[in-house]
């Protein structure tokens, strides 16, 4: 077994143990049903403003594989009952990311 595949059982472990259903909306392709993990109070921090500046916005982790094209912002996402638009996205460059969303 390789690094990669080590990396995808120990991502879908925790997926699978913390994660919630959601569906995702990207633009132009028919909707998809994933499983992530929802931080609806992430703390994000922006080191690049010159002071530290932290807000709290919510994010779902999900796995790259688990969509059919890759996410961009403006596509949307269902998740806790609530419609999300993807903002960021921040891969992890082991085949996961984080999508930073904003509650429409």
């Amino acid at each position: 077994m390789n690094w990669e595949e080590i990396t995808q059982r120990v991502i879908g472990a925790g997926v699978a143990v913390f994660g919630r259903c959601a569906t995702y909306y990207p633009q132009n392709h028919e909707p998809v049903h994933i499983k992530g993990v929802f931080d609806e109070t992430y703390v994000a921090v922006d080191v690049d403003a010159g002071v530290p500046v932290d807000s709290t916005v919510p994010v779902l982790s999900i796995r790259l594989s688990d969509l059919p094209v890759p996410p961009s912002p403006g596509d949307k996402v269902q998740v806790a009952g609530c419609l999300f638009r993807v903002v960021s996205n921040q891969p992890d460059g082991q085949g996961s990311t984080v999508l930073v969303l904003n509650r429409l």
